[in-house]
């Protein structure tokens, strides 16, 4: 099973694995091996391709997760920006053709019923690249749309 990422129009394969983050809420979560020490392990066990998006590290011997202050590399329209330029771009991107929008996120952490502000774009995660962030978020874009459907029909 794939999904087409409709940045650069190619195929992304689609794997179901036994672990989740309980902080990544529901839906898909758009594995990066490269990047993310539990995604790398996966991939090294199946045998999938680990494809550097963020310079730095050796991830032939291990997942490079200090990505933050990176350049993208292996990333079409973003190769050579820093993260936080690439987190901008792809960001202009997505809302101009209406397929996602910089938001800010509240949430409550331990057990503190105190308001925590944190500004993402597009909820973009460390070890998430911009092209992967695009299949997340028409997911959540369809989800939101079911639920609007159903609210109506009610």
């Amino acid at each position: 099973v794939t999904a087409i990422n409709p940045i650069n129009k190619k195929q992304i394969p689609i794997f179901i694995a036994d672990y989740v983050l309980i902080t990544y809420g529901t839906g898909a979560i758009m594995a990066v091996p490269a990047h993310d020490s539990r995604d790398y392990d996966f991939a090294k066990k199946f045998n999938l391709p680990i494809i550097e998006v963020v310079k730095g590290g050796n991830i032939k011997e291990e997942a490079f997760t200090d990505c933050e202050t990176g350049v993208l590399v292996n990333s079409d329209i973003l190769n050579g920006l820093n993260v936080m330029e690439a987190k901008e771009k792809i960001t202009g991107i997505l809302e101009k053709n209406k397929i996602g929008k910089k938001t800010v996120n509240y949430k409550l952490r331990d057990w503190v019923f105190s308001r925590q502000r944190s500004v993402s774009y597009t909820h973009l995660r460390a070890h998430e690249t911009p092209e992967h962030l695009v299949c997340r978020l028409l997911l959540e874009k369809k989800k939101k749309k079911n639920k609007k459907k159903k609210k109506k029909k009610k």
